[in-house]
């Protein structure tokens, strides 16, 4: 199991290098955010709702893009889809000494090269827009249309970008849960498409344990050798004859 632990520690490598300089971008988005909300118009403390208030948060949005969606964070999405390759190199080793029988299919570089556009587009525009600048307008919106206190609006907003007492931000959040999906699953999908194409009916669940790691994992992690024929059962959370909760079954353990 060697060749494939290096498998798992690609994996853990392009995510960590990924999302290790997003709480710089986190940090410049909000000091950035107080330059904008301090144009804000208030009363005794309190945001006004009024137009010209109203009119920031669709600047707010369109800055947020661009603070977030720079040249250097774009450059670090691309950096991090080349990990697929890596993985595909190193997972199309691992099964050539496990059979002789494994021939790399085109099959196989199709596969990546659809994970790799459904990560992209989750990372940028699209993805960002839903689940992480909406989450930052939606704090403007509620304040000032419901004449929110100020202060608190702000301590609000800072604890969405950058996080409560150490703990990550929103975006770190966000890009770590999508990244580590993306590439976990491609993994998944490239072994199930050549484990049936050689025919192999028993697998190994392996990885490593950490405080976050779910019942699923944990209950996989613990039988670690399952049966092709078993799987219908563990997809429902049935493993060895308990029920286990299926959240995070698609995630890293």
């Amino acid at each position: 199991m060697p060749q494939y632990n290096k498998v798992l520690d690609q994996i853990d490598k392009g995510i960590n290098d990924f999302v290790k300089n997003l709480p710089l971008v986190e940090r410049r988005t909000y000091r950035r955010l107080l330059d904008i909300v301090s144009e804000l118009e208030l009363s005794s403390g309190n945001i006004k709702t009024n137009l010209q208030n109203i009119k920031i948060i669709s600047r707010i949005k369109r800055e947020m893009d661009d603070i977030i969606l720079s040249d250097k964070y774009l450059n670090s999405v691309k950096d991090f889809t080349e990990t697929f390759s890596k993985v595909e190199l190193l997972q199309n080793n691992y099964f050539a000494e496990l059979s002789d029988k494994f021939k790399p299919k085109k099959v196989y570089s199709e596969l990546k090269k659809v994970n790799i556009n459904t990560t992209i587009d989750l990372l940028t525009e699209n993805g960002l827009g839903s689940e992480y600048t909406d989450g930052i307008t939606k704090i403007l919106n509620d304040n000032i249309k419901g004449n929110g206190k100020f202060s608190d609006m702000v301590e609000t907003m800072r604890d969405y970008i950058v996080g409560v007492d150490g703990e990550n931000g929103s975006l770190v959040r966000y890009a770590k849960q999508i990244s580590t999906d993306a590439i976990n699953q491609y993994s998944a999908n490239l072994t199930q498409a050549v484990s049936n194409d050689l025919g192999l009916n028993w697998f190994q669940y392996i990885g490593s344990n950490k405080d976050t790691t779910r019942p699923f994992c944990l209950a996989m992690t613990a039988k670690r050798y399952f049966h092709r024929s078993e799987i219908p059962q563990i997809i429902e959370g049935n493993i060895d004859g308990k029920k286990v909760s299926k959240a995070g079954l698609d995630e890293n353990t």
